[in-house]
């Protein structure tokens, strides 16, 4: 597939349509794939320009239907748009979930099992969460969802549950004084992880709203977050920033002139980045600090002294 006035014109039509989908539909993940090999094909300045695949606000995960499978494809649709990793629609089948019996385990249970085999290795892992692959019985009764990075905190179901629909997750926390461990029934607050919840897609959600951004992003988005800069950067040196005029002269070379400096300001458009003329924060600091010495009080440029 190639970048063509076509292929662009079917993806406005398929974001567009899809804007007005929601992800518990099923039309929303039939329009997915194809939407996601244009995404691929076409070039990303182009695509940051019209909004077609840069990540969502967090809002995204604030419709929260009753339905665990509803919650599933929100959750799933959530960590492909955001985070970057396409982990598709629900049904799933892996290895692990083989091991442990499909057909036994609740859904929620049978999608969690899924989505951490899906995501089980390091970039993956990383882009979506902060802790650690868990997936395994812990002591008699209960099953560990995940563990903490420092191996002091579990989020946990009772086995018992596991044939559940969505079961209710409490925290095991490792009491460093009697070195045993202990029940987490109090509800986990809205800036934290660390608690209980009524269901397993709750935890999910809270997981990615706590501590979604303290990892890179997928290579995919990080692309898309330097052509959105780029154009950020465009846009505001594009604004004239009124200041009263004095000379200068850069730490080595001639002093900076009227026509120094627009050549100055389009090789920084041309290259899309402040470092890309004068390398690094000091080079940033120091063409701003020419632009407020060589712009007129009244927005205007002034001749040289």
């Amino acid at each position: 597939m190639t970048d063509t006035p076509e292929a662009r014109a079917e993806l406005t039509r398929i974001e567009t349509e899809m804007k007005a989908l929601s992800p518990t539909t099923d039309a929303w993940w039939t329009s997915r794939g194809r939407r996601n090999d244009l995404r691929d094909a076409i070039d990303p300045a182009w695509r940051v320009e019209h909004g077609f695949g840069t990540r969502p606000d967090q809002i995204a995960l604030n419709a929260w239907p009753t339905k665990p499978e509803a919650r599933w494809r929100i959750l799933r649709a959530y960590i492909e748009d955001y985070c970057g990793e396409r982990v598709g629609d629900l049904g799933a089948t892996t290895k692990r979930l083989t091991a442990l019996g499909r057909t036994k385990l609740g859904v929620s249970v049978r999608e969690w099992i899924a989505l951490v085999d899906q995501l089980d290795n390091d970039d993956a892992w990383f882009h979506v969460f902060r802790d650690s692959l868990s997936c395994k019985p812990y002591g008699a009764k209960r099953f560990s969802l995940m563990v903490g990075g420092e191996d002091d905190f579990h989020w946990t179901i009772l086995t018992t549950d596991m044939s559940k629909v969505d079961p209710p997750v409490a925290g095991l926390t490792l009491d460093y004084e009697t070195n045993k461990w202990k029940l987490v029934r109090k509800a986990a607050a809205p800036d934290s992880v660390h608690g209980s919840f009524p269901h397993i897609t709750d935890f999910l959600r809270s997981m990615l709203r706590v501590y979604q951004g303290q990892w890179q992003p997928h290579a995919r988005l990080r692309l898309e977050a330097e052509y959105k800069e780029r154009a950020r950067i465009q846009a505001a040196l594009a604004k004239p920033i009124p200041h009263r005029f004095l000379s200068y002269r850069p730490p080595s070379g001639e002093p900076i002139t009227e026509s120094a400096f627009d050549e100055a300001i389009k090789r920084v458009r041309d290259a899309g980045a402040v470092r890309a003329v004068l390398g690094g924060r000091g080079g940033a600091q120091r063409l701003g600090v020419v632009r407020r010495r060589i712009v007129g009080t009244n927005g205007q440029r002034r001749p040289p002294e």
